[in-house]
């Protein structure tokens, strides 16, 4: 379902005495979501472990599967989900970077305390605006989490403006991105999309790392590896049939890949996907939107 102009997902999470848990499902619409550590420490656990982001803090959390936060007691912190157009309606110049950023592996990047302090009374006001029910609040929302976007890029990009690049590299990934999001069932080859952006494979290698941190190969297999999973938590097509789907020649290839990807073979993140979804029924569900 497509969300409203005006709707928002967030949570807010105001010092307590106990520890909370949150599960935040994956849904079609959102890229991924900002967690804001304003005191105290979430945790996110996986398969491997745990990652723990101490306040001050801002996460960067994408839309890849399931994931379970833990906010420990006393802590404050507050998680918004973000469609592209959110980003877009932003218009910062660091817009491409932050999408790029919502599309990697979760993350956290420390902030001083005099700049989380910035951010604070925007969250805060975010939170009032969200218990209101009236065209004004909509209005209010959506301008908060205008300026909550730019604000961060401001303290995760600070050294960034439109000319710290090479010029057009960062349209240059933004078109890269559409070109993978049409093709990536086509298993097309890094050459091929090079090729068609009109620059040689060491150039788009350069612009993935720059501003990604990884290679070209690396963001086509992430999409592939998202779309695997959404076929596998949603629909009721066979693990083969999902392979043919995807472009893979068979069904023990697309298991390989799949499990080099996420650390489990597709039956049992299909299974895990299915308890996890009744464990977390009608629990915060976040929005996750696909690349441009």
């Amino acid at each position: 379902m497509v969300r409203a102009k005006g709707e928002v997902d967030f949570r807010r999470f105001e010092p307590a005495l106990a520890a909370r848990t949150l599960q935040v499902a994956s849904a079609p619409e959102t890229l991924g979501h900002l967690l804001f550590v304003e005191s105290g420490k979430v945790s996110r656990e996986h398969a491997t472990g745990k990652d723990d982001w101490q306040a001050p803090c801002i996460a960067f959390l994408p839309g890849s599967g399931p994931t379970k936060l833990l906010v420990e007691a006393g802590s404050n912190a507050s998680l918004i989900g973000l469609a592209r157009a959110d980003i877009d309606e932003s218009k910062s110049v660091n817009g491409e970077l932050l999408c790029s950023l919502l599309s990697a592996e979760p993350r956290g990047i420390p902030v001083e305390r005099r700049h989380m302090a910035r951010l604070a009374p925007l969250l805060a006001g975010l939170a009032r605006e969200r218990e209101e029910e009236n065209g004004e609040a909509r209005a209010a929302t959506e301008a908060y989490v205008t300026l909550i976007l730019i604000e961060t890029c401001r303290l995760v990009f600070p050294d960034r403006g439109p000319t710290a690049e090479e010029p057009g590299s960062t349209n240059l990934l933004f078109r890269f991105r559409q070109l993978v999001e049409r093709h990536f069932r086509s298993q097309r080859s890094i050459a091929t999309y090079a090729g068609e952006l009109g620059i040689t494979t060491d150039r788009l290698h350069d612009i993935c790392r720059r501003a990604t941190g990884r290679a070209p190969l690396q963001l086509v297999h992430e999409r592939l590896t998202r779309e695997a999973a959404l076929n596998l938590e949603r629909s009721t097509r066979s693990i083969q049939e999902i392979a043919e789907t995807l472009g893979f020649r068979d069904a023990t290839y697309f298991s390989h890949f799949f499990k080099r990807q996420t650390g489990l073979p597709p039956a049992a993140y299909r299974q895990r996907a299915r308890f996890t979804g009744d464990e977390q029924r009608g629990n915060f569900t976040a929005t996750y939107a696909d690349w441009p």
